[in-house]
């Protein structure tokens, strides 16, 4: 889909970008933070994974996690990934769950990138 519209897709993981899958990476912060990086002023990420409430993990916990895909993945709520976010530099503008499916649209937030290029200094 993204060919067709004109865009480059190439294949990695989020810390070292271009893109992988939220449950299984290491360090979500760091590479929402590579994300915030390379990402145009005023930029989105959409951000789709498998929310730790919804039924579909825990049907998974309940069969004892012995899926092997899944054995080393780490679900998070949708309140934690806006956390991780906004860690990263992200701000949340949409937010939807359905059937333990979560999206968050997150908008790149200049003013905590300001924030950390200039930092107040109080007296």
């Amino acid at each position: 889909m993204a060919r067709r519209r004109g865009l480059e897709v190439v294949h990695g993981r989020a810390e070292c970008l271009p893109i992988t899958v939220l449950c299984f990476l290491d360090d979500p912060v760091r590479a929402f933070r590579e994300i915030v990086r390379i990402l145009v002023p005023g930029g989105v990420l959409v951000v789709g994974f498998l929310d730790c409430e919804g039924p579909i993990v825990e049907v998974y916990l309940r069969d004892g996690g012995v899926r092997r895909f899944l054995s080393r993945a780490h679900f998070y709520s949708s309140g934690e990934v806006q956390m991780l976010l906004e860690t990263g530099g992200f701000r949340a503008v949409t937010v939807r769950s359905r059937a333990g499916f979560g999206i968050i649209a997150a908008r790149k937030d200049e003013s905590v990138l300001n924030e950390k290029r200039n930092p107040r200094h109080f007296e």
